[in-house]
């Protein structure tokens, strides 16, 4: 099982990037093998559609859960319909943090988008 996290830097130690389509890096975290990847993310400069190419990298990785700070509709619309689960983590979460506290169950899962002033607001939590 895989997890994706945006990052705002190159190390597990770095805060996760409340930008996910045009976050500077993403981490594949193997939840099987305990051991992660870090990319950069080529879709960073892009003005336009980062998130949805973002998110069909997701798809093709087979991506089972993303941990995000904010996401937008469309993306969130894209990987929700192929099943990958979006998680909630706070603002200023390491990416290391966000690990730990997903495979400790201490993480929400957003099942339904909502929106509120641009603010991502998780509803209907499992």
């Amino acid at each position: 099982m895989k997890i994706f996290i945006p990052s705002s830097g190159d190390s597990i130690d770095s805060p996760i990037d409340s930008r996910f389509g045009r976050c500077s890096y993403y981490i594949i975290y193997d939840i099987i093998l305990d051991n992660y990847e870090v990319y950069r993310n080529p879709f960073a400069g892009m003005e336009n559609a980062s998130g949805s190419s973002l998110a069909l990298t997701i798809i093709n990785k087979n991506i089972e859960s993303v941990i995000v700070t904010h996401i937008g509709r469309k993306t969130f619309d894209i990987i929700n319909e192929k099943n990958v689960k979006v998680y909630k983590v706070t603002s200023g979460s390491t990416v290391k943090d966000a690990i730990t506290n997903y495979l400790q169950g201490n993480l929400f899962r957003v099942s339904r988008y909502a929106q509120s002033d641009t603010v991502f607001q998780p509803h209907n939590l499992n």
